[in-house]
């Protein structure tokens, strides 16, 4: 299963990969620090998963 991890905070890219390369079946396909740099790859490629942390959202409930 494709997936990408889209978040600003580099930790947070860290942490995902290793829950990523701990399950055999996913493969990231590329690390996107905005929005604006995944659009690209989500245009090019079929995704399965997309990790999208967002403090923002989750603190404005």
């Amino acid at each position: 299963m494709n997936c990408i991890i889209v978040d600003d905070e580099e930790l947070a890219h860290h942490v995902i990969e290793e829950y990523i390369s701990r399950i055999p079946f996913l493969n990231l396909v590329k690390n996107c620090y905005d929005i604006q740099e995944a659009i690209p790859v989500l245009q090019r490629k079929i995704l399965i998963l997309f990790f999208l942390i967002s403090t923002y959202l989750i603190s404005r409930g």
